[in-house]
Parts: C-alpha cells; structure tokens; sequence
C-alpha cells in the first residue's frame, strides 16, 4: 500500500480533476511514496512522475516522463513543487481542464 502522503496528492489531483480524466500508474512497486499520472483517454505518451519522499509537507518532486522509451530523452523537465504549481503542469502536459467544484 502507498504511503499516505501520496495518496493524497493522487487524492487531491482525482478531485480537481475528475478520476475520469486521470489515470493512475504505479510502475513503481516499492517506492510507496511515488505514483505516475497520464490522462485518461491515453490521448498522450507523457507520464508525471509524482514524489513525496523526503519532502516538507506540501511540497512534491515531479518529473515528466514518456511512456515512449525512443522519445523518453526529448523531456528533461523536472523539480519541486507545491500543488497548484503541479495541477498547472497537469493542464499544460496531459491537456486535462480541472472540474467546477
């Protein structure tokens, strides 16, 4: 089971965004503080690597990733951010619009 700190960013990303519109990649088995995201419509390749290992509450290591290993490369963008900062990095990679709550 995923450490808590994850699940609710995941948590937090579902309800801005809609579990519809998101889907949820665990490539990463025994790293429990960490989760990949996509769009659900698999409408693109990139993956945002979501951590929240030795982080200050609040704040979250993120990468973009491809699911394309021959494109992998062409993204280099990465770091730390707060939540507002990573649900503009959803809407700009994985094209998703967050809901009206």
């Amino acid at each position: 089971m995923k450490d808590e700190s994850i699940q609710k960013v995941l948590n937090e990303v579902k309800k801005s965004f809609g579990s519809e519109k998101i889907k949820v990649l665990n490539y990463w088995d025994s790293d429990l503080c960490s989760a990949g995201i996509t769009s659900a419509d698999d409408t693109t390749d990139i993956v945002i690597y979501i951590s929240t290992y030795n982080k200050p509450n609040g704040l979250f290591y993120f990468e973009l990733d491809r699911r394309n290993i021959e494109k992998q490369k062409l993204i280099s963008i990465k770091g730390d951010v707060d939540l507002e900062e990573l649900f503009q990095i959803i809407e700009k990679y994985l094209g998703v619009a967050r809901i009206d709550n």
